[in-house]
């Protein structure tokens, strides 16, 4: 497989996940629009509370994030796919200037957040006592 192909299938892969969160983010929105205790909440919000809702899942953060607290995902753990916030959007919050244009083409990328369930804390690993250095000279020893 070439570097082409392989970067259309990955380009697929993401297209085929896309539309999966469209599918589903469907659904949740008909659940905002007919139940009252989902009334004011975000699509995010709702795929939280229905889909992803696990034993023991508290706290949600990006992979980086994790990363930075000196966690590590634990292996074979897939992120939560959810709708990150808009590009135009981002800029706004940071203060840069925004092209119109942008704003009209805005697009939701998808984001994968993972849980506190799904990482670990390495322990500390034990450091090896440090050696003495051999004396250069070695002292007389009484007898």
């Amino acid at each position: 497989m070439n570097k082409d192909s392989k970067k259309l299938s990955r380009q697929e892969e993401a297209r085929q996940r896309r539309d999966v969160l469209k599918s589903i983010s469907k659904k949740a929105r008909l659940l905002r629009e007919n139940r009252p205790e989902f009334e004011g909440s975000t699509i995010n919000e709702i795929l939280m509370a229905v889909l992803y809702n696990r034993h023991g899942d508290r706290e949600f953060k990006k992979f980086r994030e994790w990363k930075e607290e000196g966690f590590t995902i634990k292996k074979g753990e897939k992120g939560f796919m959810l709708w990150a916030q808009p590009l135009s959007e981002l800029k706004k919050q940071e203060g840069q200037e925004t092209d119109p244009e942008d704003e009209e083409n805005s697009f939701f990328p998808v984001c994968y957040l993972f849980s506190n369930e799904q990482v670990i804390k390495p322990e500390p690993k034990e450091q090896k006592p440090k050696r003495q250095p051999v004396p250069e000279a070695v002292p007389d020893l009484p007898l």
